[in-house]
C-alpha cells in the first residue's frame, strides 16, 4: 500500500506508441478503412507490434510471460511480436482475407502453422468477419516496413510449435460472440468488447499452468509484467460508478484517487482514449455486471471479523498482492530495510496518509473501494506491526564479510557437484554467457536468492535445485561468498568482492 517516489521512477515500465498517417486514393473506401482503424485501436494491436523507437506495427516487441507452475514462477522464454505491415517481404502484404480471418478465428497462420496464443485470437475468435476484415483494410494501408521477423527465443518444450494442437484441443474453442437477447444493447456491446477484441481478460484473468486463462476466474486480477492487474469484476466495482471507470480510460484516474501507471496507462494512450465514449461506457456496464463468487464470500468473512483479525484478513485481499512480492515498488512485508526510510521520513501518520490518499504507484485506499479510512489505518498498522514483531526477535552477531575467496572452499565441498558437471540442468560453472545473463536477469541478490530461498521467497524453477544448496551448515554470508565465487570463476564482468 506504500511505495516512494523514488520506487515509482524505477519501476515505471510505460513504452508509447504513435500511430502512423496513412495515404488514401480517390478508389479507397475510406469509411471502411477508417472504420478499421477505430477497431485496431479498440484491439490495441500496436502496442504487441511496434518495439520501443521503432516503426508502426513493424514488430520487434519483446514479450516475456510468466507461467504459475504449482507455485513456481516459470520464465517460457521471448516472444517477439512480428511485422504486421504490408510489406510483402516481412510483413502480410501477401494475406489473402481468408489467411487474416483464418488466423483470428483459429489462430493458423498464412502456411497452416499453429500461432501462439501470445498472439490473442482466444479472444479475437470471437469478433465478426467484418469487423476482422475492416481491420484488414486498414493495415493494408499502414506504411510498408522491411523488417525481418526475429524468431522466438523460447525454452523447451515452449519451443515446440506443434505441441498448440494439443493446447487447442484442451483450451480453445472458437466461436463469433453471441448476443444475450435478455441483456440490453449497451450490455452486449461492452461484451463484445470486453470478451473479444479489447481482449480485457489477458491481463486481468489469471492463467493456469498451461497458460490458459481460467473462465471460473475471469477479471479476478492478475500480475503482468511486475504489476499487478486488479480485480475489474463487478463484485469489486460494486461502489465504483460507470463514470468512475470512464474516468479510468479517458484521464488515468483510479476510483479511489490516484494516478494510473505502468501497462494500464499504456492501454490508455494507445487504445482506449481514441475509444468513443459510448463504447468506454459499455465495457463499463459489462465488466461491472461480472461477479466473483470467491471474493464475495471472502467479503462476508471480513464483516465478521473485528481487530487485527480483520486488519489481517483485508491486508491480504487488498495488499499482499503487491507488498507479499514488491509489485510495483511496493515495499516487502515484513522487510524492515524496505521499510525503514519510509518510517524515518513520513512517520506512522504519514504512511496513513500516503496509503489513504494513495502516493507513487499505490492506489488511493490501496484500491479497496469498500474500505474505511479507518480500516486503511488498521491496515498500515498491521504492517507496520509485524515489523516491530521482526525487529523483536533475538538476532545473532553481525556476519563476517566474506569474498569470492573464501567462497571457493564452500564451492568445493557442495556446490561443485552440480555445477562442474552440469548435473539436474545446473549451468556449469565456466559457462559465461548463462552466467551473465542470469546476472542481468535477475542481480547479484537475486542470485543469492536463488540459493537461500527464504521462507517468503515465490521460488522459480531456474532456482538452486536444493534449498540452501544443500549446505546444512552454511549461513547467508557463506552462500553469498560461494555466488561470488561462482561469478568470478565464470570470468563475469565486474567485482564482486563489493557486495
Amino acid at each position: 500500500m506504500v511505495a516512494s517516489a523514488d520506487d515509482l521512477s524505477d519501476s515505471l515500465v510505460e513504452h508509447f506508441a504513435v500511430y502512423p498517417d496513412i495515404i488514401l486514393s480517390e478508389d479507397d473506401d475510406v469509411a471502411v478503412i477508417r472504420q478499421g482503424e477505430y477497431l485496431v485501436k479498440l484491439g490495441d494491436c500496436i502496442a504487441c507490434h511496434t518495439s520501443e523507437g521503432g516503426q508502426p506495427f513493424a514488430g520487434g516487441k519483446e514479450i516475456k510471460p510468466v507461467l504459475n507452475v504449482f507455485g513456481y514462477e516459470l520464465a517460457v522464454g521471448t516472444f517477439y511480436g512480428p511485422n504486421i505491415t504490408p510489406d510483402r517481404e516481412t510483413g502480410i502484404g501477401t494475406w489473402s482475407d481468408e489467411d487474416f480471418l483464418r488466423a483470428f478465428k483459429q489462430g493458423i497462420g498464412q502456411h497452416g502453422e499453429h500461432l501462439f496464443p501470445a498472439f490473442p485470437y482466444v479472444f479475437y475468435s470471437k469478433v465478426t468477419d467484418d469487423d476482422i476484415l475492416k481491420i484488414k483494410a486498414y493495415m493494408d494501408h499502414v506504411p510498408a516496413v522491411n523488417q525481418a521477423n526475429q524468431s522466438h527465443d523460447l525454452m523447451f518444450p515452449f519451443s515446440w510449435r506443434f505441441l498448440q494442437t494439443f493446447w487447442k484441443l484442451l483450451f480453445f474453442r472458437s466461436n463469433t460472440f453471441e448476443p444475450d437477447l435478455t441483456q440490453t444493447p449497451q450490455w452486449n456491446r461492452g461484451a463484445y468488447l470486453v470478451e473479444g477484441l479489447s481482449h480485457c481478460g489477458m491481463c486481468h484473468t489469471p492463467t493456469n499452468m498451461f497458460g490458459s486463462w481460467m473462465e471460473s476466474k475471469a477479471y479476478t486480477g492478475n500480475t503482468i509484467d511486475g504489476w499487478y492487474a486488479p480485480n475489474i469484476t463487478g463484485t469489486n466495482l460494486k461502489k465504483v460508478t460507470v463514470d468512475q471507470v470512464v474516468r479510468v480510460f479517458m484521464y488515468d484516474e483510479r476510483p479511489s484517487g490516484g494516478a494510473i501507471h505502468g501497462p494500464m496507462k499504456e492501454v490508455n494512450h494507445d487504445s482506449l482514449q481514441y475509444v468513443d465514449r459510448a463504447d468506454l461506457e459499455a465495457i463499463a456496464v459489462y465488466i461491472k455486471s461480472t461477479i466473483d463468487d470467491d471474493l464475495d464470500q471472502n467479503k462476508q468473512s471480513l464483516a465478521q471479523a473485528t481487530g487485527e483479525q480483520k486488519a489481517k484478513q483485508q491486508y491480504q485481499q487488498y495488499c499482499a498482492v503487491c507488498h507479499d512480492m514488491g509489485a510495483g515498488g511496493a515495499p516487502k512485508f515484513a522487510v524492515r530495510e524496505q521499510w525503514q526510510s519510509r518510517l524515518d521520513a513520513r512517520k506512522r501518520d504519514g504512511l496513513v496518509h500516503s496509503a489513504i490518499h494513495g502516493y507513487g504507484n499505490m492506489p488511493a485506499m490501496g484500491g479497496c473501494y469498500d474500505c474505511t479510512e479507518q480500516e486503511i489505518a488498521a491496515m498500515v498498522d498491521y504492517m507496520l506491526g509485524a515489523l516491530v514483531t521482526v525487529a523483536a526477535r533475538e538476532m545473532g552477531p553481525p556476519p563476517i564479510a566474506m569474498t569470492a575467496k573464501d567462497g571457493q572452499e564452500i564451492y568445493q565441498d557442495t556446490c561443485s557437484v552440480c555445477h562442474d558437471s552440469g548435473k539436474l540442468n545446473a549451468p556449469v560453472i565456466t559457462e559465461t554467457d548463462q552466467w551473465s545473463t542470469r546476472l542481468k536477469e535477475r542481480g547479484f541478490l537475486g542470485l543469492t536468492l536463488a540459493v537461500v530461498q527464504p521462507d517468503y521467497y515465490k521460488r522459480r524453477v531456474t532456482d538452486c535445485a536444493a534449498k540452501r544448496g544443500a549446505c546444512l551448515q552454511c549461513d547467508d554470508a557463506d552462500i553469498m561468498a560461494a555466488v561470488k565465487y561462482i561469478l568470478m570463476e565464470a570470468g563475469v564482468n565486474g567485482n564482486f568482492d563489493l557486495w
